[in-house]
């Protein structure tokens, strides 16, 4: 299953003329493909948990001015339509603050709409999980699946900087 224009090739024949008992070397890295079905392209299988790198689990922070970066490891080079998934939620009692930002890299800043506006420790949790878009919405906007294991969940306080209470004068 080589073409003769390979065999000449590979032997340096100036010609299609072969005599018996001549030795031919057979370039079988030349084959043709065997027919066949054509092959179609797989996705690769569901990715693995994100390994979240910093902040550590617990840590605290101060003002509401501060900028907050999260980062994980790669779980492998993602493909075109896929991203990952960071949830960060302000679970401090009464706040009902939740974001789900979608990244190619990995990494991100805490959104300034998830800052603490009071004194008051904040409790943050976030986690990352590996996303692929599997449509839109009728905005245009994308609509993503999970297409991975959820990494564990991390929480770091966050204590603003409110207005100070005035002290009062002297008198």
């Amino acid at each position: 299953n080589v073409s003769m224009e390979a065999i000449k090739e590979f032997n340096s024949l100036p010609s299609d003329v072969v005599y018996s008992g001549q030795a031919l070397l057979i370039p079988l890295c030349r084959r043709n493909p065997t027919p066949g079905p054509t092959p179609t392209a797989t996705l690769p299988p569901p990715y693995p948990a994100p390994n979240l790198l910093l902040p550590t689990d617990g840590e605290s922070f101060a003002g509401s001015s501060q900028t907050i970066t999260l980062q994980w490891a790669s779980v492998g080079t993602l493909r075109t339509g896929e991203a990952y998934a960071v949830t960060i939620e302000d679970v401090t009692a009464g706040t009902n603050l939740k974001v789900v930002e979608y990244v190619t890299d990995t990494k991100l800043i805490v959104p300034a709409s998830m800052r603490p506006t009071d004194n008051a420790p904040h409790i943050i949790r976030w986690y990352v999980n590996a996303v692929r878009q599997s449509g839109t919405t009728q905005d245009g906007e994308p609509l993503w699946v999970s297409f991975g294991k959820t990494s564990e969940q991390r929480v770091f306080s966050w204590t603003g900087s409110g207005s100070p209470a005035e002290t009062p004068a002297a008198q």
